[in-house]
């Protein structure tokens, strides 16, 4: 009997897009600094401090917070923090295309998932958000990077990982991602990943592996 084909997609860059010059900005009027400074707070540490975020289950959203509040030594509404952290979270141009897409695969009886490199506070904006994406992707089907301890990288392990939690078999198991290295890890830990540049240009891909008949 044939494995269940599987695809994984990307949150940034492929369901939703991050606007990082308007997410620094409003985090910088809350907290009356330059927004380089914000910036340069995420990227300082070895690991970086976003990459702690994204990448360290206990990174949850007050943490990031204190963090916030320890550096830059004011203390604005946490219920501000969390609508400034968000902003910069905005639909693709190509949702409703995107979104007849998912629903041929569901209909094809694909199953969904998520794989991301995201924080716990953006996490939980995308799924009270973009619930159009996430009726078609069950809980157990979403990786989210700071849940399952590893980032998306060219690394195989992240995904590994969530060959092993989803109990798919990586050779029926495909990425849709809009990052190079992302692709070359997902290959690397036996799946097939297909660089995203446009969902015509996905669905020709997903057709060309089999995934998906013509629903065009």
């Amino acid at each position: 009997m044939q494995e269940k084909k599987r695809v994984f997609w990307d949150m940034g860059g492929v369901l939703n897009r991050f606007v990082a010059d308007e997410f620094l900005a409003n985090l910088a009027d809350l907290f009356r600094i330059d927004a380089l400074a914000v910036a340069k707070f995420f990227l300082d540490g070895d690991p970086a401090l976003w990459h702690r975020m994204e990448g360290e289950p206990d990174f949850d959203g007050r943490k990031i917070y204190e963090c916030f509040i320890k550096q830059f030594g004011l203390s604005p509404p946490l219920r501000a923090f969390y609508r400034n952290f968000n902003t910069g979270i905005v639909p693709m141009e190509h949702e409703a295309e995107l979104l007849v897409l998912m629903a041929d695969l569901a209909q094809s009886g694909v199953c969904q998932g998520i794989i991301s490199n995201i924080n716990s506070i953006h996490a939980r904006y995308v799924i009270r958000n973009y619930q159009q994406f996430f009726r078609h992707i069950k809980p157990r089907m979403r990786f989210f990077s700071y849940r399952i301890g590893v980032r998306k990288s060219r690394s195989p392990d992240a995904f590994k990982k969530v060959f092993e939690f989803s109990k798919s078999g990586p050779v029926s198991s495909f990425l849709i991602d809009d990052r190079d290295s992302n692709v070359e890890g997902f290959c690397k830990a036996g799946g097939t990943g297909i660089f995203f540049h446009s969902v015509n240009e996905t669905r020709y891909w997903l057709e060309h592996y089999g995934v998906l008949g013509d629903h065009k």
